[in-house]
């Protein structure tokens, strides 16, 4: 009987331990798509977060290298940061893959 106390003792210590942890949820895939990271830039683009709209459109641009829209998020955030160039270039491979 003195044997188990311990064994009970530790148990009890180990549930109280586990149901203090913090709570942790998969990521929802539904929010990791293109769509929702050109949505997010845009957002940021209007509060004038120019830095945080450039990380989101080049998410939507990973996850689908054909969705124009991410282009021209970058593109646009490329010509706000003052490189017109190389915003023309990524409006121009926009523009190409809206003709595909």
């Amino acid at each position: 009987m003195n044997s188990k106390i311990p064994v009970i003792v530790v148990v009890f210590v180990l549930l109280a331990f586990y149901g203090c942890a913090p709570v942790v949820y998969a990521p929802r895939a539904s929010l990791d798509t293109p769509a929702r990271h050109v949505e997010n830039g845009i957002r940021f683009l209007n509060a004038g977060k120019v830095e945080d709209a450039f990380r989101e459109f080049n998410r939507a641009k990973s996850l689908d290298p054909g969705y124009a829209s991410a282009y021209v998020g970058i593109g646009f955030c490329y010509g706000l940061m003052g490189n017109y160039e190389k915003g023309l270039k990524i409006m121009e491979a926009a523009g190409r893959l809206l003709k595909q």
